[in-house]
């Protein structure tokens, strides 16, 4: 079931500048698969002054010349419901049904998680000491119409010692990836990785 959620902003201590208030949501559709713009075409519902930006606030369009039956917008979250929840650490593919981490470790250094960015729904990169410096590219594919399996894929661009571990979210079944130290990165090809398609 759905689940709305309003939030009463008269009692927080804020001074405006007088004029028109406008509040809303913001995202980016992209790197945030999960979220879905919705709109409210209910007569019941007042009729509401909306507006939409696709270029960060420089210019904005008033929502009812697009949709003209629409009376109010709302931003809807799809997640499984032990779905993955994204971080500085956790990268989260396949509409949150995967999670994936990592940890490295040098010749002398301690396993330390491995920084994520996240590129498309199955698609994610790893950085260990500059976020300017790639170190290995992952992703989930869906091949349930292929081998009834979802695959791993992953290349590297480093030759420190690697742990991934990718986890269905879904079904909390895990797979950990190891690339040894001072070994190039194997590329990681797994096409049997998770047999829970249907589930």
């Amino acid at each position: 079931a759905s689940t709305f959620l309003g939030y009463d902003c008269s009692l927080l201590d804020v001074g405006v500048s007088s004029g028109s208030i406008y509040v809303g949501a913001t995202w980016n559709q992209i790197a945030n698969p999960d979220f879905y713009l919705c709109a409210d075409e209910s007569t019941s519902t007042p009729t509401a002054e909306i507006f939409g930006s696709d270029d960060a606030g420089a210019h904005w369009t008033d929502f009812q010349d697009v949709q003209s039956e629409a009376r109010a917008m709302g931003v809807r979250a799809e997640f499984f419901a032990n779905g993955c929840i994204p971080d500085d650490f956790t990268l989260c593919l396949l509409n949150g049904r995967f999670a994936v981490q990592a940890t490295f470790q040098t010749e002398t250094g301690l396993p330390t998680a491995a920084r994520v960015e996240k590129l498309t729904d199955q698609t994610g990169y790893l950085w260990f000491f500059d976020e300017a410096n790639v170190e290995a590219v992952i992703k989930v594919i869906d091949g349930c119409s292929l081998n009834n399996r979802y695959w791993v894929f992953a290349g590297g661009l480093t030759n420190v010692r690697t742990v991934i571990t990718v986890t269905d979210k879904q079904e909390n079944n895990s797979k950990v990836y190891i690339n040894q130290q001072g070994t190039a990165f194997k590329p990681i090809q797994d096409t049997l990785a998770f047999a829970t398609c249907g589930q």
